[in-house]
């Protein structure tokens, strides 16, 4: 069956359930002014997906929730990063400008 919850934080999740996992888009802001969309599976952001904060924006890849794989992550001041990321820091191949 098909659910779609909301908060009054802006946390919304429109997708499927099981055993009171989410499974499906994920589209809100989080308590600490943070923004997060993408693909849920099994309770975790596992796909392609856009997270910023007060920060930096980072858009790639995820898995369990962190930046995992490919991605960019555009930093307030103008720096960008783009290579690799395992578990939200750079690791391997990349390139800050």
């Amino acid at each position: 069956m098909k659910n779609i919850i909301s908060f009054s934080i802006k946390y919304k999740v429109d997708g499927y359930w099981i055993s009171e996992i989410e499974n499906g888009n994920y589209n809100g802001f989080g308590m600490f002014m943070n923004y997060m969309f993408g693909i849920y599976k099994d309770d975790d952001l596992n796909s392609f997906g856009v997270y910023f904060n007060n920060y930096y924006v980072y858009e790639g890849m995820f898995k369990n929730d962190n930046s995992n794989g490919i991605g960019r992550r555009v930093y307030e001041n103008g720096d960008i990063y783009e290579g690799e990321f395992i578990n939200d820091y750079y690791n391997g191949k990349g390139k800050l400008v």
